[in-house]
């Protein structure tokens, strides 16, 4: 299978193609998902990591497409949910980096996920930050079981946690909680790794 991701995924150094637009993958990766309903999603996420860690040549924005698909059809296995076509735009739009805006009941909770997953494909760890503690915690374990299809591990910060908590959590490939505790603990860790820095000042 991975033989399969290496043809179809890497693409000549010469090429000339002009990148798709946002729209153009996330209507491909819509039609993707249908088609990986009742396959093992994780053996073909991981072979997916495999061919991204790898330093190959492959085609950003296939890989993107592929992981998209796979995140949404671990949503409609797991919550009888099918990602509509604005959510599937959301997500390619995030995980090329972009910035996503959308309306009240578009579904950010689904395409932020989606999103979050493929990053994640890509060997990176990544911080969904919520406006409070509520959504955080709502939406971790709403997207926990579709992580782990997946082979993801999910974890929630929560403000008053152990610092052995919050150490398991931030391991996790996503990582969920509020921007100010996200914001608080990336400070206290700067100040704690500025303090060791300090020559042993003595009289």
């Amino acid at each position: 299978m991975i033989g399969f991701f290496k043809r179809a995924l890497t693409i000549s150094v010469s090429s000339n193609t002009v990148r798709a637009t946002e729209l153009e993958l996330a209507r491909r990766s819509l039609k993707i998902a249908s088609s990986l309903l009742g396959t093992n999603l994780a053996t073909t996420f991981a072979e997916l990591r495999i061919v991204n860690l790898s330093r190959a040549k492959v085609c950003i924005d296939e890989t993107a497409t592929m992981s998209l698909a796979l995140a949404a059809a671990s949503i409609a296995t797991e919550l009888a949910l099918k990602p509509y076509e604005v959510q599937h735009h959301a997500a390619m739009v995030m995980a090329r980096g972009g910035v996503a805006e959308m309306a009240t009941g578009e579904g950010k909770t689904i395409a932020v996920a989606m999103a979050a997953a493929s990053i994640a494909a890509a060997g990176r760890s990544v911080h969904v930050a919520t406006a409070d503690a509520y959504l955080a915690a709502r939406d971790h374990a709403l997207m926990k079981p579709v992580f782990q299809r997946l082979g993801l591990q999910s974890g929630l910060v929560e403000h008053a946690a152990s610092t052995a908590l919050k150490k398991t959590a931030y391991q996790c490939d996503i990582t969920y909680g509020t921007a100010d505790t996200f914001a608080f603990d990336y400070l206290s860790d700067w100040s704690i790794g500025q303090s060791m820095k300090q020559p042993d000042v003595r009289d």
